[in-house]
């Protein structure tokens, strides 16, 4: 039972970059021993002032009370002498160490003495053994990090917090990467916690698990605090509408009417630093329809993206077949698929699809700045490049509304936004969507759906690659599962059963 007592105050938070209005006045408050839901779009503001919270940004304007008691925190190293804890949706987690070595890394000698006598190790792992224990959350202790699934490096990543002490726990996007079987032993998880008199705060822009597992949930719009709620007291669409500021128009799709075989892999294998990555893989896509592919992360996702991307350069470590239409496109490589009319959503936005310093017509010509559209005779054309950039931008509200910012500057949703509007616009024969709503907000979603389902329509063969089942199970004409680099098998036709995927996703059937 959460008990009424007020932990956390935040009045009048206000904090802005440059021109930008991060938060604006904010203020809300979190009861002890509650589970708290963050939600808004891309850019409203939640990130930050968890930030703020611990110690990674500095307030403008306001203050943040702590059982009462002004809090002055000005690094992450304060925030947790107040027993407050962050799970950044990336883990800080190194692959080749131990989990149990991670709590070496993380101590902090006490003294000079305890600088040269840590902790023996056989002492440590019972401590750490006594940790999982207590609250039931298991790690192989001894193995590499590498090796554990990514619902056990969240584990990992929330125990370290607790090592510390933590009283209070802010999770980002805790669920981004996990399969549905994870996320429910995770939520279990969460709820021991908090009837250990644990305190949680956590960001997501899936309104399923913030009605499952929240208490209170504050709703963020354009830096500031539109509502603060109860759960028992909202709904699904009432939060949603909260957050866009409009009701959200659900898409409803038409049965796939498959047409011409497209895409053809057959006996697909793929063999780098002596490891098999990707096993005799078979399958085909023809135009009119939407293939997903679901899996935990870091199954064989990157590298079949990586080679349907850039075949010519993996074309020695790969046996089998790649076929558009009847020809072999083992050969070809990204300029020439391109050429061919090929589309692709990166899994990173920020690495392999944007010119991060550059600003937003920049970034909206890469890849079609031969077009006849942008250019005659070799002279691109500036005004034509700003008009069509601005238009493709409204289709996607993409803000700021500037052709001219700076792509950098942009939150990550909004990056994410313009990298689809320029793949979209190609309106490809084939488009390989990779995370096509990684860390986008419900609003955006629903457009990038509704594009994508288009584009389906108009006789694209689409591959949809995604961490979000929900998504895939939504959008997707037939699924397949991934699971250590070879497809377990083949679900046809919706509606899909989450259980059966997230079974197979697992290895447990």
């Amino acid at each position: 039972m959460t008990t009424e007592k007020i932990l956390l105050e935040f009045n009048k938070v206000s904090k802005s970059f440059g021109s930008v209005q991060a938060n604006n006045q904010v203020s809300f408050a979190v009861k002890q021993g509650s589970i708290h839901a963050l939600i808004g779009e891309n850019g409203a503001g939640k990130s930050t002032i968890m930030k703020i919270l611990f110690g990674l940004y500095q307030a403008d304007h306001g203050e943040i009370r702590l059982r009462g008691q002004k809090l002055n925190i000005l690094s992450p190293i304060d925030a947790k002498k107040h027993r407050i804890g962050m799970v950044h949706q990336h883990f800080m987690l190194a692959g080749p160490i131990s989990a149990m070595n991670h709590f070496f890394l993380d101590e902090k000698p006490t003294s000079l003495k305890g600088f040269f006598t840590p902790l023996p190790a056989e002492k440590k792992l019972q401590q750490l053994q006594a940790l999982s224990e207590r609250y039931q959350m298991a790690v192989p202790w001894q193995e590499p990090v590498e090796k554990l699934s990514v619902g056990i490096q969240q584990r990992l990543e929330i125990l370290k917090i607790l090592y510390n002490e933590a009283d209070i726990l802010i999770l980002d996007e805790p669920t981004a990467v996990l399969a549905p079987q994870e996320i429910l032993a995770l939520f279990s998880q969460l709820r021991e916690l908090k009837a250990q008199g644990k305190t949680i705060l956590f960001i997501t822009h899936k309104l399923k698990e913030v009605m499952s597992l929240a208490d209170t949930v504050t709703v963020f719009r354009k830096g500031e605090v539109i509502a603060q709620k109860n759960i028992e007291d909202t709904n699904p669409r009432d939060l949603s509408e909260l957050m866009v500021g409009r009701k959200l128009i659900e898409l409803v799709r038409s049965p796939a009417m498959p047409g011409e075989r497209l895409l053809e892999i057959k006996n697909l294998s793929f063999k780098t630093q002596g490891r098999e990555r990707l096993k005799n893989l078979d399958f085909h896509i023809h135009s009119g329809e939407i293939l997903g592919i679901a899996g935990i992360e870091g199954n064989g996702q990157s590298d079949l993206i990586q080679i349907l991307v850039q075949p010519k350069a993996h074309e020695k470590a790969v046996s089998g077949e790649l076929r558009w239409k009847t020809n072999s496109i083992l050969s070809k490589s990204a300029k020439d698929l391109k050429e061919m009319g090929f589309s692709f959503f990166p899994e990173d936005r920020l690495t392999q699809g944007a010119l991060v310093q550059s600003n937003l017509k920049e970034n909206f010509l890469l890849g079609q700045h031969r077009s006849p559209d942008f250019q005659k005779m070799g002279i691109f054309k500036p005004h034509e490049i700003s008009r069509v950039t601005t238009e493709e931008m409204k289709k996607l509200d993409v803000w700021p509304r500037n052709p001219n910012a700076i792509f950098k500057n942009l939150s990550g949703g909004n990056q994410q936004k313009l990298v689809v509007a320029r793949e979209l616009y190609r309106k490809p024969p084939f488009l390989l969507a990779a995370q096509p709503t990684r860390g986008v907000d419900i609003g955006a979603i629903e457009k990038i759906h509704f594009e994508m389902d288009l584009l389906r329509k108009n006789g694209a063969a689409i591959l949809l690659i995604s961490s979000e089942l929900d998504e895939l199970m939504k959008l997707s004409d037939r699924i397949m599962v991934i699971r250590h680099g070879s497809l377990l098998g083949q679900i046809l036709h919706p509606p899909f059963d989450e259980t059966q995927i997230g079974c197979m996703m697992l290895g447990a059937v």
